[in-house]
């Protein structure tokens, strides 16, 4: 499954495949946040989107994560 951290205005942060998202959905609901490199963001939202490829004729899932920087 791919996962996409991006900004609210839409702009990519990360973008990762072939990931198990079970233990990151129990990380977000009772975190609320996540460390990418040296930098802490702040989770605003996430929502999976189910999609057809049409190159494989399946049905493919994406976790979009929308995450805003964590300042001090």
């Amino acid at each position: 499954m791919k996962v996409i951290f991006q900004r609210e205005d839409g702009g990519k942060v990360f973008e990762s495949y072939d990931e198990d998202i079970s233990n990151l959905l129990a990380i977000l609901k009772e975190t609320k946040g996540i460390k990418i490199g040296m930098v802490e963001y702040e989770v605003l939202k996430y929502e999976l989107e189910y999609f057809r490829n049409p190159k494989k004729a399946v049905t493919e899932r994406e976790l979009h994560i929308i995450v805003q920087p964590k300042y001090i």
